[in-house]
């Protein structure tokens, strides 16, 4: 055969025939998400993801529908307010104490008390709660201010259409009771020790005015007359007032905050974390395991029942004995159960209003050393001011700094006073600082009927589960979808795309037209590849061409058949084309000519190339079927007996075109592939896989075959004909 192998030691990139290297493969978690990638899996996988989508979407939003439990919500109204009768009290102006009203509405202060109400332990979501109704009471209440106002909307959303009305109503008494009873007796005590503070500074301010009395009689030799502070030695101006003034401001503050910390220490010291022992049995009853408990020893009373009626002698049986022993033994481990859990229970509740109460004592304490800070240092200025004017000035102005510190003291007595009597006004008044304006009423109707917007999120959400799956899966499988990336991912070079093959079953005849202008687009696509090949240097002189793929469904057949008729037209000379797909050959099936005897005869040496060659409708296109295989492909062809044949069947064709089977599932085409002059790898657009085909590219290289490039088949007509064009003088545009 003239010239049917070229140079055996270099292929075209001067490397040795048959060693092709290819790139190392890209992981799919490094290919970049872009467009092109979303675009490529919405077009390959619309038509399945869109309606499992939508019957995910139905399922979710059934299921959210029919298990939905509407909410009903009650609300209640109250004013807290800062002020009372109109006189601004000495509460923090930063808004704190209202917040500390709020978080004492929902501390355990006042939910453990509600909990344990005879009418709030028999409703329906305590019950289901078990150990957990605190928790979800916290969570579940919730307390929102009216804008910028003093009214606060007290609201929960529960299952139970009255439930929440009387879990409302039961906290706000709760806090309405403790809030007032507190503020009271604390308010009452914060007085008795400002009246206590009081009398200490009239006693000190009666000595300090002794003390400039006689200042002044030393300094003048006679008794002052008149008030001492229209003295003549004393200055019309002060130096230190501005110090004196701050000093008395923080002064006064300070003895107040001290008397609101003592108070509430007191009142600590005598109150009672102590849970009583009904609120402990009731959290006892409400415990998971207490119920496990129950219903375990009424399963056995009901057995133990059961076998009296069932046995002759009734109680006097052995086994009723046994059985009601078994259930003494039981009940005496759940009493032993609930004293054990009592005495943790109680230790958890008293810590827990300890830490309450803990933290109202720890911000008054840092109050009082925020502000002892601020006086100490005021002190300081003062004193060092003071001492240097005393030095300047000697004695002259002891008279001035004596009378200066009996008015100071005054001050501060006078502000304690002024403070006094405002809480004795506030006390007295009969318009509480907390006011229930309006108890929880019950809703007519539930919050929303249908939950449309979790029915809506659900929907949106179960509907691209199908998308999200598939498009992790296509990166998976990492399909081949353009020549770009095919060349990217494998390093091959692409000699050839094919348009799809057009199906005109069942078009109407007004659209022959157009099928026609596909069939011939195919063709066109198909005589691209050919005149690639025989015009491309060094593959030109190559004679024997194998068509390769990775596995079954790659369009290796039908480019073949395609191939083989191009090549027969194009050169006037004879073509063969041989089915070696053995073991599942179509050849014969196109071209409409009979399957045996055909390469598995021939190779087995059942019959001759002459009577295994079937000439087809065209006078240059025979075709060797691939027959019907009788023994192990392996077997047949291997290269002492396909090689001559082959350089047999060379003299005769100018063409040789052979349809391998799928290199990954029949080996035997690794030597056909080695026995050609050169193998083409075809590809199918959305179909076949990087993965695969590299695999099957190795094996090629590896046999020793010389793989010229891939072929990408199955593009789409309109994207063909909008790369390359189109072209069709029989019917102009």
């Amino acid at each position: 055969m003239q010239n049917s192998r070229i140079d055996q030691s270099a292929n075209r990139n001067g490397a040795p025939m048959g060693s092709r290297r290819l790139p190392p493969p890209k992981a799919a978690s490094g290919e970049a998400i872009n467009f092109a990638t979303v675009f490529d899996f919405l077009r390959r996988s619309w038509r399945i993801a869109t309606p499992a989508g939508l019957v995910l979407a139905a399922i979710a939003c059934a299921a959210i529908y029919f298990t939905f439990v509407p909410k009903y919500r009650a609300t209640a109204w109250l004013k807290i307010k800062p002020w009372v009768g109109g006189i601004v009290s000495d509460l923090p102006q930063d808004g704190s104490w209202l917040e500390t009203q709020l978080q004492l509405m929902q501390s355990p202060l006042v939910i453990d008390p509600v909990l344990a109400q005879p009418q709030v332990t028999r409703l329906t979501e305590i019950k289901n709660r078990g150990d957990n109704a605190s928790a979800w009471l916290r969570s579940t209440l919730r307390v929102q201010s009216a804008g910028r106002s003093n009214l606060y909307q007290v609201s929960m959303d529960v299952a139970e259409r009255n439930d929440g009305v009387v879990l409302i109503d039961a906290v706000l008494q709760a806090y309405y009771d403790l809030q007032e009873h507190e503020e009271a007796s604390r308010m009452q005590r914060v007085i008795e020790l400002l009246n206590q503070e009081q009398e200490r500074r009239v006693n000190k301010i009666e000595s300090m005015r002794s003390g400039l009395h006689q200042l002044v009689k030393q300094a003048t030799g006679k008794e002052p007359v008149g008030p001492y502070w229209n003295s003549e030695f004393f200055s019309a101006t002060n130096p230190l007032a501005d110090l004196e003034r701050q000093i008395v401001e923080v002064e006064s503050e300070r003895e107040l905050i001290k008397a609101k910390l003592n108070a509430r220490q007191e009142q600590v010291s005598h109150a009672k974390f102590e849970p009583t022992e009904s609120e402990i049995q009731q959290a006892i009853d409400r415990h998971a395991q207490t119920q496990e408990w129950q219903t375990f020893l009424a399963a056995q009373k009901t057995q133990l029942a059961k076998t009296e009626k069932a046995l002759k002698a009734g109680k006097n049986d052995p086994e009723y004995k046994r059985q009601a022993a078994e259930i003494v033994r039981h009940e005496a481990a759940y009493q032993e159960f609930r004293t054990k859990f009592a005495e943790q229970l109680h230790d958890d509740i008293v810590r827990e209003r300890q830490n309450a109460v803990g933290a109202d004592l720890a911000a008054l304490n840092s109050q009082i050393d925020d502000i002892q800070l601020r006086l100490d240092e005021l002190n300081r200025r003062y004193t060092s001011r003071r001492t240097e004017l005393q030095e300047a000035s000697g004695h002259t102005l002891d008279i001035e700094f004596a009378r200066a510190d009996l008015e100071r003291e005054q001050e501060v007595h006078d502000v304690i006073a002024d403070r006094i009597v405002k809480l004795q006004t506030e006390l007295g008044l009969i318009e509480p600082r907390v006011e229930i304006l309006r108890f929880a009423q019950a809703p007519s109707s539930p919050v929303e009927a249908v939950p449309t917007k979790k029915m809506t999120m659900a929907g949106v959400g179960a509907f691209f589960v199908p998308f999200l799956l598939g498009f992790f899966w296509e990166r998976t499988l990492r399909r081949i979808s353009d020549p770009n990336q095919l060349r990217e991912q494998s390093g091959f070079e692409i000699i050839g795309e094919i348009a799809t093959l057009p199906v005109s079953t069942g078009m109407v005849r007004r659209r022959s037209d157009r099928v026609s202008d596909d069939l011939g687009l195919y063709r066109e696509s198909i005589d691209s590849l050919r005149t690639s090949l025989v015009l491309s240097h060094p593959i030109e002189e190559m004679r024997i061409l194998a068509i390769c793929s990775a596995v079954k469904g790659e369009g290796k057949t039908s480019i073949s058949s395609q191939l083989a008729v191009s090549l027969a037209r194009y050169c006037g000379e004879r073509v063969l084309l041989i089915d070696g797909d053995m073991r599942d050959p179509d050849i014969h099936e196109i071209f409409d000519v009979a399957r045996e005897p055909g390469l598995s005869a021939l190779l087995a040496g059942e019959c001759t190339a002459t009577e295994a060659v079937v000439t087809t409708s065209s006078e240059l296109l025979d075709v060797i079927p691939g027959g019907r295989l009788r023994r192990n492909p392996h077997a047949l062809v291997t290269e002492g007996k396909l090689k001559p044949l082959l350089q047999e069947l060379g003299q005769t064709y100018r063409y040789i075109v052979i349809d391998t089977p799928p290199i990954l599932a029949a080996s035997e085409s690794l030597v056909m592939a080695r026995c050609a002059d050169a193998s083409i790898m075809c590809t199918m657009r959305d179909v076949s896989r990087i993965d695969q085909f590299r695999t099957a590219c190795e094996r090629l290289d590896g046999a020793g075959a010389f793989a010229v490039g891939a072929v990408l088949s199955g593009v789409p007509q309109r994207q063909y004909s909008y790369r390359y064009g189109h072209y069709y003088p029989n019917h102009p545009r």
